[in-house]
């Protein structure tokens, strides 16, 4: 028996109970109907018909409808055929039309009930998504809100009430204006069905007073209340802060050495003249010439000014850092510009380095400088490369950097400050081997057949301890 909508669950169960029950109602409405012929009982038939519909289709409650109504048309009285098959065709219809409204409404119901469950699993399902994001918006770090077309915070989590210093009670219906007016202003910026994404950075103002620097990517998006921004912001000014310092230490370290390679030079000016100075005192000028005897002090007060300590002192800046974190900054740094000179990058590196002590900005600059002289070196080579390789010994990591250019013609003045091949400034390596030399390493030039390479020394912190 082919199965209905109606069919299934409990009625499913008990479908042999439900048709002898309608077969029982049949049987014994029918003995009636012969018992008392006379008597009007054919609308009876109904009942078994409406009890059978609970689990027969469509055609089934058609051929039940059949034999029904053939059953009653047998006990009547024999009437003229234009009058019988008439009652026949009524009585055929009005059983076939209870039965199959009841298939219709017991399939509508089970549908509702159907469509109700799924409904409330879908609202279930909903309702745990909306607590899974509302947990991780109230977790995240960032700030994560919308505005309204006013520029009034309509939603946000607790980082980003802390970002404009308000409580997340007060939050929802503050208006942005003041503590982060880029956002107002790109909601006035992008009127109609014009849309807005991007990523920018701004400063900001808490409700305290207190300035910030905030990171922000954002869009806006058309609602039936009106435009609508949703925001994820981070306050930056931490980091910023910390990278300004250490730019202001590695300019001031560099300073420092460009300082000591000028006062080199002059020193060494300085004890020429001072040669020359005393042969010419020793000849026949006058031997107390006023302007003579001023010169030599001139000469000895710049030697003197040439002699000052200007070494470089780091220490208080260094830590042990990872050096494959350093590389990895430097692939992506460095990375561009090889791509576009159509040279390859080769990092021989393992995942894991033992870690090494210095500073992480001043290692990146060294390996920057160094790859800045390797692209020029490689721009008239047909091969073009630059590769870093790692060796180590029993206290020092050894990191090999190495291109296919035309190599150093004289590599006696490499470290020599403003002496250059190229007819750049020549202080560039000789900064880089101070910045090494200051955390403890070195930089070293290493002969090669082809190109040029340079050995970073530098100290494990495993065997270095840290200065005091």
């Amino acid at each position: 028996m082919t199965s209905t909508p109606a069919q299934s669950g409990r009625l499913q169960q008990n479908q042999t109970g439900i048709i002898l029950l309608a077969l029982s109602l049949f049987a014994g409405i029918a003995w009636l109907h012969w018992r008392f012929p006379d008597v009007p009982l054919g609308f009876l038939y109904i009942f078994p018909m409406l009890a059978a519909a609970l689990v027969l289709n469509r055609w089934q409650v058609i051929l039940f409808s059949l034999v029904l109504a053939s059953t009653r048309s047998s006990i009547l009285q024999p009437e003229p055929v234009g009058d019988s098959v008439l009652r026949f065709l009524l009585a055929l219809i009005a059983y076939s039309a209870a039965g199959l409204l009841v298939i219709e409404i017991a399939s509508n119901r089970l549908l509702r009930r159907t469509y109700t469950a799924q409904l409330s699993e879908q609202q279930l399902l909903l309702q745990q998504a909306r607590a899974d994001l509302e947990t991780l918006a109230d977790s995240s770090p960032a700030a994560i809100f919308t505005l309204d077309q006013q520029a009034r915070f309509v939603s946000g989590n607790k980082a980003a009430a802390t970002l404009v210093g308000l409580s997340p009670e007060a939050l929802v219906g503050s208006s942005a204006d003041s503590s982060l007016p880029v956002l107002a202003a790109a909601l006035k910026f992008s009127p109609g069905s014009t849309t807005f994404r991007t990523a920018a950075q701004c400063q900001g103002l808490r409700a305290d007073g207190e300035r910030f620097v905030a990171q922000t990517w954002f869009s806006t998006y058309d609602t039936p209340a009106g435009r609508r921004l949703a925001a994820i912001a981070v306050d930056v000014s931490e980091e910023i802060r910390e990278r300004e310092e250490q730019n202001l230490r590695q300019l001031l370290t560099n300073n420092r050495i460009v300082a000591a390679a000028v006062s080199h030079e002059i020193r060494n000016i300085c004890s020429a003249i001072g040669l020359v100075h005393s042969r010419i005192q020793k000849s026949s000028l006058p031997e107390h010439d006023s302007d003579f005897e001023a010169l030599g002090s001139l000469v000895h007060a710049l030697g003197r000014v040439a002699a000052l300590d200007l070494q470089v002192s780091t220490r208080s800046a260094m830590e042990t850092i990872d050096l494959v974190e350093i590389l990895d900054q430097l692939r992506i740094i460095i990375g561009p510009d090889w791509k576009d000179a159509k040279a390859s990058l080769h990092f021989n590196i393992p995942r894991e380095l033992p870690r090494v002590f210095g500073e992480g900005y001043g290692i990146l600059q060294v390996l920057m400088n160094l790859s800045k002289n390797s692209l020029y070196a490689v721009e008239n080579s047909t091969d073009r490369h630059f590769e870093l390789s790692i060796s180590a010994t029993a206290q020092t990591l050894l990191l090999r950097v190495s291109d296919s250019g035309s190599g150093v013609a004289d590599p006696s003045i490499l470290f020599e400050p403003f002496k250059s091949e190229t007819g750049h400034t020549g202080i560039g390596l000789y900064i880089s081997r101070a910045i090494l030399r200051s955390y403890g390493g070195d930089l070293k030039f290493e002969p090669s057949d082809r190109g040029a390479t340079f050995i970073l020394e530098l100290a494990l912190a495993a065997h270095l301890a840290l200065p005091k």
